[in-house]
């Protein structure tokens, strides 16, 4: 996996800059429903400046019968519900969240909405993951 890592570090871009998730983890930690996730941000080694942004995460699962989202502001209690990133080749956010008893998580949506013209934003979707 560390290979994969640094090639996505590395890699060339052929139109416009690439912004991506390298990495995303979620960890179980010992309170009840609250897990630490830990997104790293990269881009191509050769980029001017620094990209700057928004990153947004929607955990979707359900509740006991009905298909549901809930945000960063809703987990973590973060304003807007949006952390902001700032960096030329990687960034390592780390967000304990909580989620609400009897939200079963499916996947997670990571959003990045860069402020720089020529950036264009991103959306993926990973499954829900547990590192323990």
């Amino acid at each position: 996996s560390e290979l994969g890592f640094y090639r996505g570090v590395v890699g060339s871009s052929t139109s416009g800059e690439v912004l991506k998730v390298q990495q995303f983890n979620v960890t179980r930690l010992p309170d009840a429903n609250t897990y630490r996730m830990r997104i790293v941000l990269g881009r191509p080694l050769n980029p001017q400046g620094n990209v700057a942004g928004k990153l947004r995460v929607t955990f979707e699962g359900r509740p006991a019968s009905a298909p549901a989202s809930i945000d960063l502001a809703q987990a973590a209690g973060i304003e807007g519900g949006e952390l902001p990133f700032d960096f030329r080749y990687l960034q390592e956010i780390e967000q304990v969240v909580r989620l609400p008893a009897g939200f079963l998580p499916a996947q997670a949506v990571v959003e990045l909405t860069p402020a720089r013209k020529g950036v264009n934003p991103v959306r993926e979707t990973f499954p829900w993951p547990l590192e323990n």
